[in-house]
């Protein structure tokens, strides 16, 4: 059981490794489209492969952490808000995983992070969480998946 200090630090010290690597995979993204419209096909290989080098180290420490999350926070959370803090967590990253997936992987991340949001919500839904950010920030993360923002409309509830 991790105290909310500790939770936090995890938190803080996990996205310091994946954010300069996130960031680097969106403008590789972006360089790419641009050497792409250029025809600049020799510079648009060499994106591609350190492109696919970043995209297997994300998918790595994301793997450990979900792993970490499943195994050992999940199954033993000291309160409703450390269920919340670690679904929340497994959501977001797996919404970050599905943003470089594809095919069943987009959809097996998208659908883990989906069922990690709806956690989140039906625990900040109850009335202790009622004057929380929680449930717009869960909200807001479900509009990731669907551009209206109805997630409800969207899982078909």
């Amino acid at each position: 059981m991790l105290s909310v200090d500790e939770r936090n630090l995890l938190l803080v010290g996990y996205k310091n490794v994946i954010g300069a690597r996130r960031a680097s995979w969106l403008i590789m993204s972006s360089i790419e489209q641009q050497e792409e419209c250029k025809g600049h096909d020799i510079n648009v290989k060499l994106i591609k492969e350190y492109h696919l080098k970043v995209e297997n180290e994300l998918s790595k420490i994301f793997h450990d952490i979900l792993v970490v999350i499943d195994k050992h926070l999940i199954p033993s959370p000291a309160s409703a808000k450390a269920t919340v803090f670690f679904h929340k967590m497994k959501g977001d990253n797996c919404r970050y995983l599905a943003k470089f997936k594809v095919d069943q992987e987009k959809k097996g991340a998208t659908d883990f992070s989906l069922k990690s949001y709806e956690v989140v919500s039906a625990i900040a839904e109850a009335d202790e969480w009622r004057h929380s950010t929680i449930p717009f920030c869960v909200k807001q993360r479900f509009g990731a998946f669907d551009p209206g923002g109805d997630w409800k409309a969207s899982r078909g509830a």
